[in-house]
């Protein structure tokens, strides 16, 4: 049984359910795993080893499947997956979607670790339609270079001084047992360079992570930082304003409802009413969202490379992923695709 049980009134979730299953597919974010090649093996990627189950998708397939989507009224394509940049067809896709953005007013960029070309390929990718490159980076030199590899810090952040300030740039993180000491040290150094959009998610315990023997950060640390870091921005003044986002788990999530915290009034408002979770510090912000009521398909799908369509990305560590998935699109319409994730979401949220 989902843990939205948890917190939702029974009869108040029976009078959402329609509502919720009837959702424009504009909300969704079509996460694709187009590229299966990295020159990296970070300690923490939850892919580990994962390899395709069947013969990965065209490009002409790829293309196929991002235009039924846009039929469908899918807007916003991430890709992430393993090395987007590593994978030609991703240049063949970003050309496909620029020719498509304007009538269909779409939204795509993708996620990468700043290794795969040179800051001039970079540049010509900012000059196009894309809205947004999201670079890796998980602490100082040290730190950094221990979990993703050696040199990667100093190659990224020439990187990332060759193109900053861009509001197109933004940064990624994952939390763990490994960087929370010096996650200040991060900030201060991206912000320094001129990055003001910093993205903060948290360890999953699969793929590399789990071989690596890697360990989550404690709630109880997680949250202290959130609250170290407000009282820290909220000094902050004279400098382009800067945008630091947290993705929470279901995993301190449950931590968060259960015990008395600075964010305990807006947790409550989030709960009552929907409001998000913001601070705005002298024009700074800092947002924590949560995956208290994350229902799987509602907001977000995954295609990986070989076509199985799966509800989150750390879902592709699983051993079987082509059976947890509802679809592959080699066999199946888009509009098929969307008729098994609302049938999928319906199950889920049928109160027992």
């Amino acid at each position: 049984m989902s843990k939205i049980f948890d917190y939702v009134d029974v009869p108040l979730l029976e009078e959402e359910k329609e509502r919720i299953i009837n959702l424009d597919n504009e909300i969704i974010i079509l996460d694709c795993f187009v590229s299966n090649i990295c020159q990296s093996k970070c300690k923490h990627c939850y892919f580990g080893d994962t390899l395709p189950k069947v013969k990965q998708l065209t490009t002409e397939e790829w293309i196929f499947v991002l235009e039924e989507a846009m039929k469908n009224g899918i807007r916003h394509f991430h890709f992430s997956g393993k090395e987007c940049l590593l994978d030609e067809r991703m240049f063949s896709i970003f050309q496909f979607l620029s020719k498509q953005k304007k009538e269909y007013n779409l939204y795509y960029g993708f996620v990468n670790n700043g290794l795969s070309v040179d800051s001039n390929i970079y540049k010509e990718i900012l000059l196009s339609d894309i809205d947004y490159i999201e670079f890796s980076i998980e602490g100082t030199k040290e730190i950094n270079d221990f979990l993703r590899g050696k040199n990667h810090f100093d190659t990224l952040i020439n990187v990332l001084k060759t193109l900053s300030p861009h509001e197109k740039i933004s940064t990624s993180t994952t939390l763990s047992e490994n960087n929370r000491e010096c996650i200040f040290e991060l900030i201060d150094l991206l912000t320094e360079i001129g990055i003001t959009k910093i993205f903060v998610g948290v360890l999953e315990p699969a793929g590399n992570a789990n071989i690596n023997n890697l360990n989550r950060i404690s709630p109880n640390d997680f949250f202290n930082i959130i609250e170290n870091l407000i009282d820290k921005v909220n000094c902050i003044k004279n400098q382009p304003p800067i945008n630091i986002r947290f993705c929470v788990s279901d995993f301190y999530t449950d931590y968060l409802m259960n015990t008395e915290s600075f964010m305990r009034e807006k947790l409550k408002l989030y709960l009552e009413k929907g409001e998000p979770i913001i601070w705005n510090l002298n024009g700074n912000i800092i947002e924590v969202s949560l995956q208290l009521f994350s229902i799987p398909y509602v907001e977000q799908m995954i295609i990986t490379t070989d076509g199985y369509v799966l509800p989150a990305a750390i879902d592709v560590s699983r051993e079987d992923y082509d059976k947890y998935s509802i679809a592959n699109v080699k066999n199946h319409t888009f509009k098929e695709i969307l008729n098994k994730r609302r049938e999928y979401i319906s199950n889920y949220l049928v109160v027992k």
